[in-house]
């Protein structure tokens, strides 16, 4: 994941890059996440080619770059 993508990322309030595993952690409870900033990272991960899962806590689980 590039440094620009993860600095566009980490710009969400309810949103963080775990640098280690390049995951997108939900840092609210599952009832607070912010629908909009969800939307927004999914299309921008879509738009970047990168490939990803969502689990139930609403994170974002990096998957091999397509």
């Amino acid at each position: 994941m590039s440094d620009l993508l993860i600095h566009r990322l980490n710009s969400f309030s309810t949103y963080q890059v775990d640098k280690n595993s390049t995951n997108i952690i939900n840092t609210k409870t599952f009832e607070d996440v912010n629908v909009e900033e969800f939307l927004e990272i999914s299309h921008i991960l879509d738009s970047s080619y990168f490939s990803y899962a969502v689990d139930k806590h609403l994170n974002f689980i990096a998957l091999d770059k397509i």
